[in-house]
């Protein structure tokens, strides 16, 4: 049976709370500190939802496709790898939302939605991480101090140190859905 830091540290690398920070308090700087709590509890409701929509009928869709599980694996760490790679050059992703997705969300003052919930915090490496928005919630709640004590160099480091984390991770899940395969 795995231990519970085995379950929970690869989640907490995977959702990556510290590199969320410098987007989170871009996207929010002029919120109030109420307003800013709002959108927190905002995005990680409809990320729940959405992971908790997966999880339900997640197997009866890939079923439909006709998507095996060990495909999934293989798919899974390819993304998480890529999202690594991301997080070890410090690159904004650019297949998340286009310039014009984030400039209406930004006017309509929508971030809590579009782009913290959905795809920020709701990824591909999220199928795994149901349990790590409210770990989430509480580090984008105290966003400043995080930010304060470690700076913005601070969290680019943690960022890329936790890139090589993920890295390891994604190489795993191809190798375990290949050995299955083979």
């Amino acid at each position: 049976m795995l231990s519970f830091l085995e379950i929970f540290i690869p989640i907490i690398v995977i959702v990556d709370s510290p590199g969320l920070v410098p987007v989170y308090l871009a996207m929010t700087e002029k919120y109030s500190e109420k307003r800013r709590k709002e959108v927190v509890n905002l995005a990680v409701i409809v990320a729940s939802g959405t992971l908790l929509a997966f999880a339900i009928f997640g197997n009866y869709i890939f079923k439909f496709l006709g998507v095996s599980i060990n495909a999934l694996e293989i798919s899974g760490g390819i993304l998480l790898f890529l999202i690594a790679v991301e997080m070890l050059f410090g690159r904004k992703s650019k297949t998340t939302h286009s310039e014009e997705q984030e400039k209406e969300s930004l006017e309509k003052e929508n971030v809590a939605i579009f782009p913290l919930a959905i795809p920020l915090l709701t990824g591909p490496g999220a199928i795994t991480t149901v349990m790590m928005l409210i770990t989430t919630k509480f580090i984008l709640n105290n966003s400043a101090i995080l930010l304060k004590h470690l700076g913005i160099t601070g969290l680019q480091v943690l960022t890329r140190i936790m890139g090589i984390v993920v890295a390891a991770i994604a190489v795993e899940f191809v190798i375990k859905g290949v050995e299955t395969i083979m």
